[in-house]
């Protein structure tokens, strides 16, 4: 807190977007670099991509958890 104690304070309002325009994928890399695969098919990340661009999305992030234990993510997106 920039000023812990000043009660008149008010925190600015978070800069992103919302929990609605987040995208999600079924395959994970546990903590040990095992990929569990989910019974779905996530479409490939050319087409997540392609369909993000059609949304006209200003920006994009990726968050890729567990990949100093298995770079197979980060590869597959280089």
């Amino acid at each position: 807190m920039p000023r812990l104690y000043d009660i008149a304070w008010n925190k600015p309002r978070a800069v992103g977007a919302s929990a609605t325009c987040a995208r999600s994928c079924d395959e994970r890399i546990d903590h040990k670099g095992r990929i569990e695969a989910r019974p779905t098919t996530p479409p490939t990340p050319s087409a997540r991509l392609t369909r993000l661009l059609a949304e006209k999305v200003e920006a994009i992030a990726v968050c890729l958890l567990n990949s100093f234990a298995n770079p197979a993510h980060e590869l597959m997106l280089r």
